[in-house]
């Protein structure tokens, strides 16, 4: 396992005039949580976009795991991307705290400690 933790990846792409932003887990334990958490953070995402006013048309897809978001002016799509790190990025690095801290546990006690 790394030491870092595997952030999912949000990446601001410029497409002829217009941005495009799109984010991705990546494969690691840590990134269970947002599988876990997918619900919440999707109702959560849905609602940054209705309230930054980005049509549906422009959202390919849009979850707490990965989504696309087109036809975006630079300053919507760097502030999109913005709020999706401050939203994923913790989550991410808080459930590599506590794996880590389950992994120098006793044995008798990991299955306790276990997040359901």
């Amino acid at each position: 396992m790394s030491n870092h933790p595997a952030l999912p990846k949000i990446e601001v792409s410029k497409e002829n005039k217009l941005y495009r932003v799109d984010w991705d887990y990546q494969e690691a334990p840590e990134s269970d949580v947002l599988h876990r958490k997918n619900r919440d953070l999707t109702i959560f995402i849905d609602g940054v976009l209705v309230g930054m006013g980005i049509p549906e048309v422009q959202v390919s897809c849009a979850s707490g795991r990965s989504g696309t978001v087109k036809k975006l002016d630079e300053k919507t799509a760097n502030k999109l991307a913005e709020i999706l790190e401050w939203l994923l990025n913790p989550l991410v690095v808080s459930e590599k705290k506590r794996i880590v801290a389950q992994e120098s546990l006793p044995e008798y006690l990991r299955d306790k400690a276990k997040v359901v």
